[in-house]
């Protein structure tokens, strides 16, 4: 029994990547997506099957590690350089799954696609180039709704408060912090973004500690038993 070997990782990635370009041909012709967005599209496919098969080319070639050196010698960046541009904002989506929703007919290689990523020679290319894989197969898996293998996914960025001093959490010290950032910035306080007790803060501080607290006329009630009958009781 012969076995047939499979074809190499570049050609099934180029074969998926011309299935893409065929889905967005049909979808041209039905003229569901406006032209530009078509366009932006195929550029963005096309980018990618070339970045792709320049990098398989490079490390099939054994050359991967010639432009991290070149880029290393070369000569640093004058201080007195002006500051570079901006790079323009994208114009395509960014959130999963939108070119599968944009275009339905790509949805049919979300599998093969999870495949190739899945293969050994994309597991001994990602080894090689984690870095240049990444920037050059994440986009494409967002759009497609496929997982980046652990080797490619990035560690989650700590979240950095710019105001390092602590939150406030009674209904005083968020009062005093409601009129401490009213008179920076000159707008009045909203209620709406405050407590009842919070606000009773602000428009009655006490003036002392023999002052009745705020909690008194502005807290909530504690509520009655099910069995009181007030008032309207009626007695025999």
């Amino acid at each position: 029994m012969t076995t047939i070997a499979s074809p190499p990782l570049a050609d099934r990635f180029a074969y998926l990547m011309e299935m893409l370009g065929k889905a967005l041909s049909d979808e041209a012709g039905l003229r569901r997506l406006a032209g530009p967005l078509l366009l932006l599209i195929w550029r963005r496919l096309r980018g990618i099957r070339l970045g792709f098969a320049a990098l398989a080319a490079r490390f099939a070639a054994g050359t991967l590690g010639r432009a991290a050196t070149r880029r290393a010698d070369a000569p640093p960046r004058p201080a007195d350089a002006p500051p570079r541009p901006a790079p323009p904002r994208d114009p395509l989506p960014r959130y999963v799954w939108w070119l599968v929703k944009l275009v339905p007919g790509t949805g049919a290689w979300h599998t093969e696609l999870q495949n190739l990523m899945e293969h050994p020679e994309m597991a001994a290319l990602v080894a090689a180039a984690a870095a240049q894989t990444r920037r050059i197969l994440g986009p494409l898996c967002r759009m497609m709704g496929v997982k980046l293998p652990p080797a490619l996914v990035l560690p989650r960025r700590p979240r950095v408060r710019k105001d390092p001093s602590p939150r406030p959490s009674t209904p005083r010290e968020k009062a005093e912090d409601a009129v401490r950032r009213s008179l920076a910035s000159g707008k009045p306080i909203d209620p709406r973004k405050l407590s009842a007790v919070a606000y009773g803060y602000v428009l009655h501080t006490p003036r002392n500690d023999r002052c009745p607290p705020v909690e008194i006329g502005y807290g909530r009630g504690r509520r009655l038993p099910r069995d009181y009958e007030g008032r309207s009781k009626k007695w025999d």
